[in-house]
């Protein structure tokens, strides 16, 4: 397959895009209604990540201070 045959693909794969959104041919779904589920699906990402960073976060804490209840009144060492 030649760079050229590549170009010439593209190129009509981007023809035929613009030709849709210039008319008003229907794509079988509305813009709407994919990007309210798009929408849905990043508010349901970002509030896992909350909840990940929070655990994260109180184990850090946790972490910490069983480390230095440990270390409490003796060296470094032990």
């Amino acid at each position: 397959m030649e760079l050229k045959d590549v170009v010439d693909g593209v190129v009509a794969l981007l023809s035929l895009i613009l030709d849709a959104a210039k008319s008003d041919i229907d794509l079988g779904f509305e813009i709407d209604q994919f990007k309210s589920r798009v929408d849905k699906f990043l508010d349901h990402g970002i509030i896992a990540t909350i909840l990940l960073t929070l655990g994260f976060v109180c184990m850090a804490v946790v972490s910490i201070l069983s480390s230095l209840n440990r270390s409490h009144g003796r060296n470094y060492f032990g």
